[in-house]
């Protein structure tokens, strides 16, 4: 698809839905792309059951996608259980006993849709890299 074409997509897609922003797509690859820049950030020390990222949770990354190509690694997303078992970084034995599992599901019936809907879409991938990729960047 060439650029003019993607760029195009997006903005029906965007009209098309009714979104204030424009949407934001991700790839899984081998490894990040020449250059794209990766998300590098100093990490906070660990929590008590071993979480540590580049991010407080795994959604920041779809804010900044609406600004930017960029690329995480499966530790920027370590601070989040739910977006590394989305992602499928982690698997539901790695994550279930964490204490933003526990605190998400306290919380009531939509967090526990949201977990649950993070159960089913959660598998393994054999690619540890995230391409996060705005709309307007018009590449795909």
């Amino acid at each position: 698809m060439s650029q003019t074409s993607f760029a195009r997509w997006h903005q029906d897609l965007q009209e098309l839905l009714g979104l204030a922003v424009p949407p934001v797509g991700i790839a899984f690859t081998d490894g990040i792309a020449a250059g794209v820049r990766r998300i590098e950030r100093t990490k906070p020390p660990a929590t008590a059951d071993g979480r540590t990222g580049a991010v407080a949770a795994s959604c920041v990354f779809w804010i900044e996608g609406t600004r930017e190509v960029f690329a995480t690694l499966a530790e920027d997303h370590g601070n989040c259980s739910v977006g590394s078992l989305t992602h499928g970084f982690k698997t539901m034995d790695d994550v279930a006993h964490n204490a933003d599992v526990a605190a998400l599901l306290e919380r009531g019936r939509r967090c526990k849709a949201l977990w649950r809907s993070a159960v089913r879409q959660g598998s393994r991938r054999d690619r540890g890299c995230d391409l996060v990729v705005p709309a307007k960047a018009g590449t795909p």
